[in-house]
């Protein structure tokens, strides 16, 4: 499960820099705080905000009972500042597709 955590983490960084591009991690902050992300979440988001790992191999790890927490925890971050962008609907639905093709 903690495995599976440090890869859902991993995956808000994606969600968090499709919809903040320009912001430093420093403007982001009190918007992630405000979504009540685990003080743990949001040391793993700072700690890779500069260099993620690459999306599609993360979105591979997550196993199907954490696509559905993780989805929702996505669909929050995204809706922080009330649009959705174009980066972050792919994400979104990448994660969807992977609940959708079971848990391979």
């Amino acid at each position: 499960a903690i495995t599976q955590e440090a890869i859902m983490d991993q995956i808000l960084v994606h969600v968090v820099l499709a919809g903040n591009a320009g912001k430093t991690w420093e403007m982001i902050l009190p918007e992630l705080q405000a979504a009540n992300l685990s003080p743990a979440s949001l040391d793993a988001i700072a700690a890779n905000i500069n260099s993620p790992p690459p999306l599609a191999t993360l979105i591979e790890q997550i196993d199907g009972d954490f696509a559905i927490p993780l989805l929702a925890q996505c669909e929050k971050i995204a809706q922080l500042d009330r649009v959705i962008t174009s980066a972050e609907a792919q994400i979104i639905e990448a994660i969807a597709n992977k609940l959708g093709a079971g848990n391979n």
